[in-house]
Parts: structure tokens; C-alpha cells; sequence
């Protein structure tokens, strides 16, 4: 046709969805490649654009009614779980499901007329079963039952038991009401250890009635109840013995034993020691104590001991753990450290030897996240909140015992205010995650195991205490005592009680009282007497004559160097196996001339749990220097110089200038940045040592780091990001911290520079390869950074394609998805999700937006769950009859499965598979047509009840399922049913294993939320009729095995205005669109149109079987220029649009 020209127009994905104001950019690359609307859909880097899974529903919130917040946590490879941050506290989701501290057992109803408990779902228990029975805050227990108590089961059915007080089981308990609330039964040996109240400690002891000095033999009054080497003692002096010192028994009789003065000696029964007096008293059990009522302590658990109304038992100090081994119900052993304990060896437990004054009780030393069970009031599970609450008993005090929910989520108290929770920024090192916000003290969320967390704030201090009580001793050494002054003759006359040894211009010391001579060093200028025990002085500067006008006496002279340290001042540090160094002790001190022969100082102190060896530093021109170090806690100083190369360590409070608004890891440091005082203040810890900031003058190069940054204006510290080099992000400045001549980063050494003058948001940062990618301060996009070693870091701006997606809005939470799609992920204050899939490497970034019904999206966040790909977590606010609810939800698999029954494309999905993975015997009664009855046996797994008649069973056979309908239940592992669907199996045969097989049920139990709800209905690999919630269940019109449901979605993708396709917008040209050729892969039914509307919208016929995907052709009728093309997906069905092709007449 003249003045026309026909094209083929494809249109692939990658580019994303663009802004209208990109139609006219026919020159951009990525223009070519992208559409008008990607709704619900997720282009891919190869161009095509598939529709995006459902959203699995992993729980409520813990807080529904406030904003609540997902980040990640790492803690192993690969493995990795979302931690949901709400007001007060953390929850924990993996996998799709919540992490629990223990199975609950939610009861459905409770009967008084057949005195049965009934679940919500199979109790999988056995008979005889120990369980216990609690009631969530607010409920009630049934009346005939004790919360907290230990019954046993007796199982009526897969849903029902009844609970018997003694085990065998013996007859069922009498219940008389049903009680109130939620109520939850737990297995006994799921429960955490129940708690232990603090009890009265006492000693083991007897009464010595005599003592034999010849024979070496004691006798007490009643049996004493020793055993050969049990370690004793005598609080008063027993046979001339010595009080408070610790012997060993050697025993005679129930009633006699002798005294050894170790161990050895008393297993040999050799060596005993001398009794020199008859004196009768207290024999001790120096290696045992005993509590007046059970302790219920188990070996190796820790315990600790305060004192009240006088001193502890002598050999205990109060505040320190200790470790005990069970010996009775009222008896313990006590050991320093675990390994002790453990092991139990004879001789090595700590040993008591006096009764204290006061009275001594014993705790059980919890700490941080310890978890135990509380059969008293306030009965349940709690968790303690710090460490060693003795005597604070589980319910009394929330600042140190947290109740746990009765339905088994794990949760870890936190005292952040929803208002604050998108402001905190976080760090992850190990199993720790450092959490930081202006207004909150830094804290570590902790893991040690699955169910074992600690939240606390961070001591800023090293992982050991200080040393104290030291104490400095000196001798003084050669000393000569003065006996006479005599002020006849000048220079005065000096007598000395013996020889003194001194020779002329020997330097000496005087102290004390010495004539009217200052105390002082002087220089010796004569020597007389037989012996020589006389001398005269003169000044040390000039040699002037030292003349006394007293004879008085009293002090004494020394040979002894001139020193300005004559007072010597001590700090001692202590240090453990990882070389972590505290800061230096209170300073002691003591006057002594070291320089004298045979002066020196003795420093003692207290040992310090968990050092290894500890420093001494003594003072020099002001500071303290090193002298040496010691592995026990005894130090000699006998005139040692001080190297002040090495100092004592130094803590100057960087941390008191405020909370820090951001953290981060680098080079073995942690960084902290934005504190409130100062916010454009860096702190970095010690160099291995995160907890440490301590610094030594002259300042080492581990030391802490604390630089302000210098800026043109003023400023916040909000990111630390650590790349190859260390990024800090401000709200208006983009800095790199860098080393200056160095290798690595030092106090000496950093160096802060300006890149770029963006500024950040507060949401955190994501790294991807080498790019930084982060919310812009002002206006609402994204960015991204990167490294180029002529220019430095530049950024460029992620949001200029699509504009309309960020405009007006800004940006509140971002994660980062690596696999299988590297997607940005983003959620916008509209509440939409917005995703940007972004490979650099091959010039690929394009935007796609997500809705979901009745909801909007409010943090997201990526974990690894431990598979081929990472999950995306989200929550959202739906909003449900009204009443607005928070749901942290999944992202299903982005890898579409083969298998139809697999899909979930709903969302805020439940899941319902009645798959059983054990085997199965069908055995026919007559023949295996169908109506014909057989009966069903299986293992322990297969539990059968009355409830299950009616349902329907799906069995195997040679790869087929064939379905089976029960109809009566005989024992619990048993049933007969009437086969639906004819099986071909020969007569003679008359049984065949079901290796796969499972339930097949038509009424689904559903969350309360969901009441009064429409949802759509995807079962056994089929779309089917919708349903409506009545009283919390679903009826499907047939039975099925595995049933999604939730809320539907429809995925929307719309091309660009053909004539944007052309050169100038085709500007004054006519477009003739013929007709669009759509190719798909492994897709079900969706619809094409011109028109978004069910009128314009014609529905293709697409199979999943498809391998490599059919071109199917569908006829458009011509259309005006500005027109453009729709694909849209509203079944619970998988979509992938490869491309679009378009023929299209271009005219004159």
C-alpha cells in the first residue's frame, strides 16, 4: 500500500514499567524494553515477565493494632529467619512458620459428660503421656483439673483424650466445668524446667563427743555419716586442731574417724595428723552443702548465693556462680566451673569450712533468656529478662521475668515504642545483631540456640571484670635504726643501732624523726665508730653540711638512689584467653624507697573469673606504665621501670555522648555513628574486640577510633555501610572512610572524604555486589552508589524510569533478593510493593509494582530459609470486615513448580495438605469394583476416630490414586470403607500397600479473622468455586487432599502506546495495529485486550504442559494510535509472558 510501512514489533520486559514520561524516549535502551504497567507481575533479566506467586499467611502479628517491622537474622550458612520487631518485642519466622519454645495443643472444647478434652487439630499423643494443662492470660482451667499439674493421657481419638492423675493411666480425671479461655496442653518433657525459688542453705554436720589424743581418734555423738576422703573441718578448735582449716576423714566407724591433712593421706588411711587437746565440738562436711527442703537443682546447672543478717558461709562468696552436682534431693556439691562439675572428680569442689553469721540462701542462677516452667501463680512459661533475679518469682516483676505466649511463639521482650521501630538500624556479627536508635541504648539481640535469646543492652567495657581489692605491701629492705643525734660538732653526728655499711658519698634516706633533718635524701660525707656506726651528711645539689638543732630520735636511714617515687602508685588490669584487656583497677599505693637493697612491693588482688593472666602498670611522669604481668594474683616490684610504650588501658566515656543512630562491622571493629550529643560523631571499637573502647597513650593502632567528621554544614550520621572501603551515609552527605598511608584503618590513620551530596534516608541501606543501593534523603527515590578508582564513589538515580512509582511519596522499608531474580524490593508509603529486578552487570533494572486485596504492604525483608532460593517476608495491614489486621506473610516460590497442586497464587494464603508420609494395607473384602468394601490398617501414624467417618481417603496404586470413603472406625489404627473408583487389581489378590496416600476432606477449619470472608478456593491442582467463612470453617462441594485458599489478585501487564514504539511518537502518522502474537510458557488461562475491562478482554487457552511454550495468535481489531495492548491474569494460575509481538502499519 503506498505510503505505508509495515513492521513487526516485539516488546520484551526487562526494561520494567515506565513513567509516562519516558513514551517519548525512543532512544532509551531500556525504554525499548519496557511497559506501560507491570502490575503483580516480576520482569525477569531474560525479558520476559511473570506473574508474581501468592503470599503465604505465616501468622498475626504479635501486635496487630501498631505498626510492627521484619528484618533479617543470620545464624549459620545458608540458614537464616525473619525477625519481627513490634512494640515491646521480637517474634521469629522461618520457613514459613513461626518459631515456637514449645508444641501447644490448642483444646477446642472440653466435656463434662464424657470428661474428654478435644483439639483443633490431631494431639498426635500416646497413652499414658505425661502432659500438663495451663490457660492463657485471662482463661481458666477446667474445674477437676490443676493447672500445672503432671497427668497422663488416655487417648479416645485423633482429636479427643481424656487425663488420668496417675499413670498406668489410671481412671480418668472427674471433670465437673469446662473452664474459660484459651486453653493449651503440653507435653511434659517439651516444658522448660520448672522454676526454682531461692532455699535456706546449712551445713552438713556432727557432733565430735570425745577425742582420743592417743589414738588419733574422734567420736560424735551419732553416726556422722562420712565416708573415707570427705573433706571436714572445725568452725572452733576440735583437738587442738585448727579452726577454719580443711582435713580429710579417715573413717573408723559409723561413729570414729581420724584427721588426715590432704586427700591422699586419707584414702591411705596414713599420715594422720596430731590431736593435741581433748576439746569436743562441730565436725563440718567442708565438701557439702544442704538445703532444709528439696532443691530441686540438677547437676552442672549454676547457682548463686546472697546473705541476709550477717556474713555467708565462710568458703562462699556472694554474687558468684557456681556449679553444682547432685548428690540427694537436699544435698549438693559445689564446683567453680562447669568442666568441674561435669566431671566430679574427688578433691575438687569448693569447700565450706564456717557456719557465717547470717543466713544464707541459694539461688538458681538464671540468666538472660533462660526459660523455665511456673506451676505456681501466675502459672505458665516465662523467660527471664536479666540476669540473676533471685528471689523475683515469674510474674511478680516484668523488668525480669517476661511471660511467654501460652500458644507457644517464641517472643523476646524489647522496650521500643511502635512509633520508632522503622528508625532502628542494625548490624549483624555471628549470632549477634546490634540494634541502635537516638533513643534507645544500643543493644544486642542475641542467639545461643533455637528457643535460648537475650536482648540486652550493650556494656560498653570488656568481657571480664576489673580486678579488685588490690592492695600494695612494702618491705622496705636494709633499714638502720637512729640512736643518738648529736649537735655538738656540725655537721650533726648520726649514731645508728649497728654497723650501717656506708661509705662517703653513698646516697641515703632519711624518714621519720631524725634530729630537726627533713625527711629527704641526702649524700654521706664522713663515716665513724668501731663498728662503723657513726656518720655526717651533706645536701646531695651542693655538698653543704647538714647540722640538726634536736637530738630527738625515732627514724631511720637507708641506703637508697635519689627518687622523685617515693610514693608508688599501682593499677592492676586483667586480661582474657581472647586477649581482651580491662580497663586498670582502682589505683593503690604505698610509700617505699624502692631503690633501697632489698626494697620491693608486694601487689595482691582479688582473682577475676575468666582472666588468664592480668598486667600491672605503675605511675610515671603521670601515666602508667607496664612493670609486668602475672598468671596468679601476686605481683613483685622491686624498683621495675615502667615502659610507657605500653600504658594501661584508658576508657573516656565516647559512648556518654548520646545513643548512636547507626552501626555497622568493619575491619574488626564496630562502627557507630549519629550519636545524639554529637551526630556527626565515628566511634569504632578496639580492634577484635566489639564491646572495647578503650584507647593507651601514646595510642596504639587497635585502639578505639573517635573522629567528629568535618563538614561544610550540620549533619546526622545515619549508615554505616561496609564495601571494600567504608561507606558512611548522612542526610545530606555521602562520605568514605579510608586509610591515609596505611593498609587498614587506624586511629592515626582514618581518613573521612565527601563523595556525594545526596543524603540518605533512614531506611537501610542494601549492598549488592559492589553497589551501594539506598533511599534518597529528599524526594522519594532510589540510588544507587558505586566505587570507580579515577573518580570515587558516584550514584545514579534507580527511580528515573519510573517516576510516577516514588513522586510524592517516599520509601519506608527495602531489602535485597539474590536468587533466583536479583530483585530490589521496596515498600512505598502508598502502601504498595515495588520491585526493581537489577543486574548491572548486564545494564538490567526494571520496575514492577505489587497491590494485594484488601491490604498494603508495610516492611519487608529477605532471608535465606536454607534452599535454592531466598524468601521474601512481608507485613500487611489487611484491612477485614472493617477491623484492621497485621499479618506477616511469605512470598511462595518464584521457581514454578511442575506440579499443579503446588501453586499457591493467593494471597494471605493457608495451606491444608492431608498428605501422610507412612504406608498403608488395603485389604478388599470381596472384589476391587467400586462400592465394594475394604478394610484400612495402619501404623501408629494412622490414628482413626469416629469423627473421620464420612471422609474420604486417597490411596496409590502402580503410580494412579483411587479414592476411598470411610465408613465406620474400628480400633484407632484401623477402619472398613467403599472404594469410589475402581481399582484394577485381580481378584485373587487381596491386599496391596499405599505407600502415598492421604486425607481427602470437603470442611476446612480456617483462622477467626477470616469469618464472614469470600476467599477463592485452589484444590488438588484446580480452581474451584469460591467459598464463604461460616462459623471458622470452609465446605468445598468435593472433598480434596491438598487445598489453598486466600485472597485472589489479578496481575496486570500493560505495553507501551504503540506509537511510542516509533521515531518522533510516529508524530503525524497513522498506526494500524493488525494483529498481537503473544508467547507464554508453561501458563493457564488468561486474558488479552485493548481495554482493561471484561468486555474488551478475549481469554486464550493456555496448558501448563506446554515444554517451550506455543505462539498463539489473536486477531485485534484496528485501533486507534494511542491504543496499546493488556494482559491480564485474575485465576489462581501461573502466567509468563516471553514477549509480545505486534504487526503493526505505520502510514504517510
Amino acid at each position: 500500500m503506498s505510503g505505508q510501512n509495515v513492521r513487526r514489533l516485539t516488546a520484551t520486559f526487562a526494561g520494567g514499567e515506565m513513567s509516562p514520561l519516558m513514551l517519548s524516549r525512543y532512544d532509551d535502551g531500556r525504554q525499548q524494553q519496557g511497559v506501560r504497567t507491570c502490575r503483580n507481575f516480576i520482569t525477569w533479566p531474560q525479558g520476559a515477565a511473570r506473574r508474581r506467586p501468592g503470599w503465604q499467611h505465616v501468622r498475626e502479628a504479635g501486635d496487630g493494632s501498631q505498626k510492627v517491622r521484619v528484618i533479617p537474622f543470620s545464624y549459620g550458612a545458608g540458614q537464616e529467619l525473619a525477625v519481627e520487631i513490634g512494640a515491646g518485642y521480637f517474634r521469629f519466622h522461618a520457613e514459613g512458620g513461626t518459631l515456637l519454645y514449645i508444641t501447644p495443643r490448642k483444646v477446642a472444647s472440653v466435656s463434662t459428660s464424657g470428661d474428654t478434652i478435644t483439639f483443633t487439630a490431631p494431639h498426635g499423643l500416646a497413652s499414658d503421656q505425661p502432659v500438663r494443662m495451663f490457660a492463657d492470660t485471662g482463661g481458666t482451667i477446667p474445674t477437676g483439673l490443676t493447672g500445672g499439674t503432671t497427668y497422663y493421657v488416655i487417648v479416645v481419638d485423633t482429636h479427643t483424650i481424656q487425663v488420668s492423675a496417675s499413670s498406668g493411666p489410671g481412671a480418668a480425671v472427674n471433670i465437673t466445668s469446662a473452664g474459660a479461655g484459651d486453653l493449651y496442653v503440653y507435653v511434659v518433657a517439651d516444658c522448660p524446667p520448672l522454676y526454682i525459688g531461692s532455699k535456706n542453705l546449712n551445713l552438713v554436720t556432727a557432733t565430735v563427743s570425745s577425742v582420743n589424743t592417743g589414738t588419733e581418734e574422734m567420736t560424735t555423738s551419732a553416726a556422722h555419716g562420712l565416708t573415707t576422703g570427705d573433706a571436714i573441718a572445725f568452725p572452733t578448735a576440735v583437738g587442738g586442731l585448727t579452726a577454719g582449716t580443711v582435713y580429710y576423714a579417715s573413717v573408723v566407724s559409723s561413729t570414729v574417724f581420724k584427721v588426715c591433712a590432704d586427700y591422699a593421706s586419707a584414702i591411705a588411711s596414713v599420715l594422720f595428723v596430731n590431736l593435741t587437746a581433748a576439746t569436743t565440738g562441730t565436725v563440718i562436711r567442708a565438701d557439702l552443702v544442704n538445703t532444709s527442703s528439696a532443691h530441686g537443682i540438677a547437676s552442672v546447672q549454676p547457682v548463686r548465693f546472697t546473705v541476709s543478717g550477717g556474713t555467708i558461709i565462710t568458703g562462699l562468696a556472694e554474687g558468684t556462680t557456681y556449679y553444682a552436682r547432685f548428690v540427694t534431693a537436699n544435698n549438693l556439691k559445689l564446683y567453680t566451673t562447669q568442666a568441674l562439675a561435669d566431671a566430679g572428680a574427688a578433691d575438687t569442689n569448693v569447700k565450706v569450712t564456717g557456719t557465717g553469721t547470717g543466713t544464707t540462701r541459694m539461688h538458681a542462677a538464671y540468666v538472660a533468656s533462660d526459660l523455665v516452667t511456673n506451676i505456681n501463680a501466675p502459672q505458665g512459661f516465662y523467660r527471664a529478662v536479666q540476669d540473676y533475679p533471685n528471689d523475683v518469682t515469674p510474674g511478680s516483676d516484668p523488668d525480669y521475668w517476661q511471660r511467654l505466649p501460652a500458644d507457644g511463639v517464641m517472643e523476646v521482650a524489647n522496650d521500643y515504642d511502635a512509633g520508632d521501630i522503622f528508625d532502628i538500624h542494625y548490624a549483624q556479627s555471628g549470632d549477634i545483631l546490634t540494634l541502635v536508635h537516638q533513643s534507645y541504648p544500643p543493644s544486642e539481640l542475641s542467639r545461643f540456640s533455637a528457643t535460648n535469646w537475650a536482648f540486652l543492652p550493650i556494656e560498653f567495657k570488656t568481657p571480664i571484670e576489673i580486678p579488685q581489692n588490690v592492695v600494695v605491701t612494702p618491705t622496705a629492705g636494709s633499714t638502720h635504726t637512729v640512736t643518738v643525734v648529736d649537735i655538738a660538732p656540725t655537721p650533726a653526728v648520726i649514731q645508728t643501732d649497728n654497723e650501717h655499711g656506708l661509705v662517703p658519698n653513698d646516697p641515703v634516706y632519711l624518714s621519720g624523726t631524725v634530729g630537726d633533718i627533713p625527711a629527704g635524701f641526702y649524700a654521706v660525707r664522713t663515716v665513724a665508730g668501731t663498728p662503723v656506726d657513726q656518720l655526717t651528711l651533706k645536701t646531695l645539689d651542693g655538698g653543704a653540711d647538714v647540722d640538726s638543732g634536736s637530738t630527738a630520735t625515732g627514724g631511720k636511714v637507708r641506703y637508697a638512689l635519689p627518687s622523685s617515687d617515693i610514693i608508688n602508685y599501682y593499677r592492676v588490669s586483667a586480661i582474657d584467653s581472647d586477649g581482651s584487656e580491662t580497663d586498670g583497677s582502682a589505683v593503690a599505693l604505698a610509700t617505699n624507697i624502692l631503690t633501697a637493697p632489698g626494697s620491693y612491693n608486694t601487689i595482691t588482688w582479688d582473682a577475676v573469673a575468666g582472666a588468664s593472666r592480668y598486667r600491672v602498670y605503675k605511675v610515671k611522669s603521670g601515666l602508667y606504665g607496664y612493670i609486668g604481668e602475672a598468671v596468679g594474683t601476686t605481683f613483685r616490684d622491686d624498683n621495675i621501670g615502667p615502659d610507657l610504650a605500653i600504658t594501661s588501658p584508658l576508657f573516656d566515656g565516647v559512648m556518654s555522648y548520646g545513643y548512636p543512630a547507626s552501626v555497622g562491622y568493619f575491619e574488626g571493629r564496630r562502627f557507630f555513628g549519629g550519636l545524639n550529643v554529637k551526630p556527626r560523631q565515628i566511634v569504632a571499637s578496639r580492634v577484635g574486640f566489639p564491646s572495647d573502647f578503650s584507647f593507651h597513650i601514646p595510642v596504639l593502632d587497635s585502639d578505639r577510633i573517635s573522629r567528629e567528621i568535618d563538614a561544610r554544614d550540620a549533619l546526622t550520621v545515619r549508615h554505616i555501610v561496609p564495601m571494600t572501603q567504608l561507606v558512611v551515609l548522612s542526610d545530606s552527605t555521602e562520605f568514605r572512610i579510608s586509610p591515609l598511608n596505611t593498609d587498614t584503618i587506624t586511629p592515626s590513620s582514618i581518613s573521612i572524604r565527601p563523595q556525594t551530596y545526596i543524603g540518605g534516608s533512614m531506611v537501610q541501606p542494601v549492598v549488592i555486589n559492589g553497589t551501594l543501593v539506598f533511599a534518597a534523603n529528599r524526594g522519594g527515590h532510589i540510588r544507587e552508589m558505586g566505587y570507580r578508582a579515577d573518580e570515587g564513589f558516584l550514584t545514579g538515580d534507580l527511580s528515573i524510569r519510573a517516576t510516577h512509582l516514588f513522586d510524592g511519596k517516599t520509601v519506608v522499608d527495602m531489602a535485597y533478593q539474590k536468587a533466583p531474580v536479583p530483585i530490589v524490593w521496596a515498600v512505598s508509603s502508598d502502601g504498595r510493593l515495588l520491585g526493581m529486578t537489577y543486574t548491572p552487570e548486564e545494564g538490567v533494572g526494571g520496575w514492577h509494582q505489587h497491590v494485594t486485596t484488601d491490604g498494603v504492604f508495610e516492611s519487608v525483608c529477605v532471608v535465606s530459609d536454607g534452599g535454592v532460593e531466598d524468601s521474601v517476608y512481608a507485613v500487611v495491614k489487611r484491612t477485614i470486615d472493617g477491623t484492621d489486621y497485621r499479618m506477616i506473610e511469605r512470598m511462595t516460590s518464584l521457581i514454578q513448580s511442575d506440579t499443579a497442586s503446588e501453586w499457591r497464587f493467593l494471597d494471605c494464603g493457608l495451606s491444608f495438605d492431608g498428605t501422610v508420609n507412612s504406608s498403608i494395607t488395603v485389604t478388599r473384602a470381596t472384589t476391587w469394583a467400586a462400592g465394594q468394601t475394604v478394610t484400612i490398617t495402619g501404623g501408629t501414624i494412622f490414628r482413626l476416630g469416629t469423627s473421620d467417618e464420612g471422609d474420604y481417603v486417597r490411596v496409590s496404586y502402580n503410580g494412579t490414586y483411587y479414592r476411598l470413603r470411610i465408613t465406620a472406625v474400628g480400633a484407632l489404627n484401623s477402619a472398613t470403607a467403599t472404594i469410589l473408583d475402581a481399582i484394577p487389581i485381580a481378584t485373587a489378590t487381596t491386599n496391596f500397600v499405599s505407600s502415598l496416600w492421604g486425607w481427602m476432606r470437603s470442611e476446612f477449619t480456617v483462622p477467626e479473622w477470616l469469618e464472614g470472608e469470600t476467599v477463592e478456593v485452589f484444590a488438588d491442582g484446580a480452581a474451584v468455586a469460591d467459598e464463604t467463612v461460616a462459623d471458622g470453617t470452609i465446605t468445598l462441594a468435593a472433598p480434596a487432599m491438598v487445598v489453598h485458599i486466600g485472597y485472589g489478585y489479578s496481575s496486570e501487564l500493560q505495553l507501551l502506546p504503540f506509537a511510542a514504539q516509533f521515531e518522533a511518537y510516529a508524530q503525524g502518522r497513522t498506526i494500524n495495529v493488525k494483529e498481537a502474537t503473544v508467547r507464554y510458557w508453561k501458563s493457564g488461562a488468561f486474558e488479552v485486550g485493548t481495554e482493561l475491562s471484561d468486555y474488551d478482554m478475549s481469554r486464550i487457552a493456555a496448558s501448563v504442559t506446554d515444554e517451550d511454550g506455543i505462539e498463539r495468535e489473536h486477531q485485534m481489531p484496528l485501533i486507534a494510535n494511542s491504543a496499546t495492548l493488556w494482559v491480564r491474569q485474575r485465576s489462581p494460575l501461573p502466567l509468563t509472558v516471553v514477549s509480545i509481538t505486534t504487526e503493526a502499519t505505520l502510514g504517510s
